[in-house]
């Protein structure tokens, strides 16, 4: 039985290698809300920030082109879906999404925090449950994922950027604007949002998100390709690129 075993084992990943080897080309769907600073837009429209160098590594290790595609989160979603795109990278955990992908191990982790105005609060909100926070009006972005909530916080989802979310914010529309804190650092650094006067607390359910690479499952090989990328994701930690592209972009250690 132990003989039989291993002879499978090795049969399921030549396969698997072969498969891998006949993979040229994929098409890769970014958001076009763009997510500082795992990604960002440089001049001539070309890609650039933290995801975009990472999975540029893990696929030009394999000899594997990209072909970047710019579309709105919810239609790189459904051209997935429909086998348009193969690769979608900046992906939270959502249950619906393994419908039509395949998840790959955690590609990097943010912190999911709070905002609000220091001048609607005396002093720091101290809010340790969903029902205390049910009390506020909390703001997000439209097709952005908030399942971890369960359905026991409403979410006002009327904003299509995050820049709009803190316009509404400013304007005292929401009491509360859930979101990465990397990125909105990332946007007050190029002065895209304000954050003068803006205090934080961590989200109550999410404070450590973890963001995938979708493959989608319409692909002729995907299993292979998710091999593929699961053992990209694990090299570039080994090797330490990982670390080095996060200094980069100004982004601590984590742990």
């Amino acid at each position: 039985m132990k003989k039989l075993t291993t002879v499978m084992f090795l049969i399921f990943h030549s396969v698997s290698f072969v498969q891998a080897e006949t993979i040229k080309t994929v098409n890769v769907c970014w958001e076009s809300g763009l997510k500082p600073p795992y990604l960002m837009m440089k001049e001539g429209n070309k890609l650039t920030g933290i995801a975009v160098e990472l999975l540029t590594k893990i696929l030009s290790s394999n000899q594997i082109e990209m072909n970047n595609v710019v579309l709105p989160w919810k239609r790189c979603l459904l051209e997935t879906q429909h086998g348009g795109m193969d690769i979608v990278p900046n992906a939270s955990f959502n249950k619906k999404r393994t419908k039509f992908a395949h998840y790959s191990k955690p590609f990097y982790t943010t912190h999911l925090v709070l905002f609000f105005k220091s001048s609607r609060f005396l002093e720091t909100p101290n809010i340790s449950t969903v029902s205390e926070l049910s009390q506020y009006s909390v703001g997000g972005v439209l097709g952005f994922n908030y399942s971890f909530y369960q359905g026991k916080l409403e979410i006002d989802t009327g904003s299509i950027t995050r820049e709009g979310l803190f316009t509404k914010l400013v304007n005292n529309r929401v009491d509360f604007a859930l979101a990465q804190k990397e990125v909105i650092y990332s946007l007050n650094k190029v002065g895209q949002v304000d954050l003068r006067g803006i205090g934080e607390i961590p989200d109550l359910m999410k404070p450590i998100k973890v963001y995938h690479i979708l493959v989608g499952k319409m692909h002729a090989h995907a299993p292979a390709l998710l091999q593929l990328v699961d053992k990209g994701i694990d090299d570039i930690r080994k090797d330490g690129y990982y670390d080095v592209v996060m200094k980069k972009y100004g982004i601590p250690p984590e742990g």
